[in-house]
């Protein structure tokens, strides 16, 4: 079974959430074989692969990001009629569940967000329609979604403040929000 869960991670970036499913699915039996010390070259395998997930996904993570740099060559440098620097490349590629990007005013942000949902929609084969954008500002959101359909034709991809990404849940649901004033909730 071990096998054919590390099989199935091959050739795909190897996510956090992948890691720790692992780590849970297979914990009761590196507890027993690690327990009863057995000494059989399967368990020796399957109890050092256990120990080194980590090590292995990392591994494996890298092999695999060095393999879409090189296949979306073409993709990356263009995104918006700019080339994408490694940072960027590397941030797009990377398909752990949350990922914290830290950059300053104007080094890219929105380029690199632009590049991500281009390379899913190019190479990941997922839909405008699936995919959620967030930004902070109006002035963003608004950016996103000119470039978006300027650049790449992109007309289904939902792009919205914190705020009114809210409101649109709350609109969807039809909940009934009443606004109070903060003097009252002191």
């Amino acid at each position: 079974m071990w096998e054919i869960d590390i099989y199935y991670l091959n050739n795909r970036y190897i996510s956090t959430k992948n890691v720790e499913n692992l780590v849970n699915k297979y914990k009761r039996i590196y507890i027993i074989i690690e327990k009863h010390l057995f000494f059989h070259y399967f368990f020796n395998n399957f109890r050092k692969n256990y120990k080194n997930i980590h090590n292995f996904t990392h591994i494996k993570n890298n092999l695999y990001i060095k393999s879409e740099l090189s296949k979306n060559k073409i993709l990356f440098d263009n995104i918006c009629g700019v080339p994408l620097d490694l940072n960027q490349r590397i941030a797009i590629i990377t398909d752990n569940d949350r990922n914290l990007i830290i950059a300053g005013a104007g080094s890219g942000k929105s380029l690199t967000i632009i590049g991500k949902i281009h390379y899913l929609i190019k190479t990941k084969n997922i839909k405008e329609s699936e995919i959620l954008c967030i930004s902070f500002t109006n002035e963003t959101t608004n950016s996103l979604k000119n470039k978006l359909k300027k650049e790449y034709n992109y007309k289904d991809i939902d792009v919205f403040t914190f705020h009114k990404l809210g409101m649109e849940i709350i609109k969807e649901n039809k909940y009934s929000v009443r606004i109070t004033s903060s003097k009252k909730l002191r």
